[in-house]
């Protein structure tokens, strides 16, 4: 996945989740559907409070499970407080080991936008931020074109690197990212930082296909398939005939693609997030966006009607399958994430 993308659907409904996901992106990205379908450019790991819906619409098992071994179980605000404070903790790491090595680094947190980069909403209840903002795809999108860029936005690290001579810059670049290791990790101290922060990047290298088997299971299971397809039959009765959340989704992303494309290819500033740019849409653009986003608000709100009690299933089953995981690997998931009172 590309670093213009994104795919945070980990605590959204109709999970299919699959902490792959993670070994991408570290903690900046949750558990996320099992499903490859792709993800608006620069959207946020999670649509504001749509992340919440699992987590708060129904009681959960008190068995530790991955995502609550992970701290994944909390708000959209909280996974973003997380994601922040996990980073911070990576730059010091990354200081310290350039320090080493005789290089200045200076720690660096693009603030909020790591965890929500459209700005969308992160404290509204579930049902409230999907009638608002759909999915968070084409809306988050609309929003995000809003924003300008901060002072705060620029890595004061490419001052550093621009004031070196070539050989020190060469040298620089080495310690730092140092190229990539064996098994296809980034080297340096970027990946020695990511190796103490990233608990679930460690958990996919350590139980890998086993997690792939466990949520396959979690999406096959008879109360989840049920739930699902009285779901889909619903929507498909309000003109919508789509499988699963996913594949509206991928309709969505389907239909911003000639916008995204229309986009792509501006020159940026070093250190500037892209999508945080002062841009404006032509009419043709604006007509685009407007149309999608009529479709993403549209298909929610149906959605939303045909919702049921498929929260609180998926959510009652995929507690049980990870809670039965996390039994199994227990001595395992304790040496991974030793803090986590297992």
């Amino acid at each position: 996945m590309s670093s213009s993308q994104f795919r945070r659907r980990g605590e959204s409904r109709r999970r299919r989740t699959s902490l792959r996901w993670f070994a991408i992106a570290g903690l900046v990205a949750g558990l996320a559907a099992c499903s490859d379908s792709p993800a608006p450019p620069g959207a946020a790991p999670a649509p504001g409070g749509a992340a919440t819906r699992s987590a708060s619409s129904a009681g959960g098992s008190e068995r530790p499970t991955l995502i609550s071994l992970l701290g994944l179980g909390g708000s959209t605000a909280d996974y973003g407080r997380q994601i922040s404070a996990t980073e911070q903790d990576r730059q010091q790491l990354i200081r310290d080991c350039m320090a080493k090595q005789g290089f200045r680094y200076v720690p660096h947190v693009v603030a909020g936008r790591q965890a929500n980069p459209t700005g969308l909403p992160t404290d509204l209840p579930a049902d409230e931020f999907q009638r608002r903002y759909g999915y968070g795809i084409s809306t988050g999108f609309e929003n995000a074109l809003k924003l300008k860029p901060k002072a705060a936005d620029v890595d004061p690290n490419v001052a550093v690197v621009a004031a070196m001579s070539e050989s020190e810059r060469a040298a620089y670049q080495r310690a730092l990212g140092g190229g990539t290791a064996a098994n296809g990790k980034p080297a340096g101290c970027q990946g020695e930082a990511s190796k103490v922060t990233d608990k679930a990047g460690a958990v996919v290298e350590q139980f890998g296909d086993e997690l792939g088997q466990l949520y396959a299971r979690v999406n096959a299971d008879r109360r989840i398939v049920t739930a699902e397809r009285a779901w889909a039959d619903c929507l498909a009765k309000a003109g919508y005939p789509y499988a699963d959340e996913d594949a509206v989704r991928k309709e969505i992303t389907r239909r911003m693609n000639p916008l995204y494309d229309s986009l792509s290819g501006e020159d940026v500033p070093d250190g500037v997030i892209d999508l945080y740019r002062d841009r404006r849409l032509t009419g043709a653009q604006q007509s685009l966006l407007a149309s999608v986003k009529s479709f993403e608000l549209a298909v929610a709100t149906a959605d939303q009607k045909c919702g049921g009690d498929l929260d609180r299933i998926r959510k009652e089953v995929r507690d049980e399958y990870e809670a039965g995981f996390v039994d199994q690997h227990r001595g395992e998931l304790r040496k991974i994430i030793p803090n986590a009172g297992l």
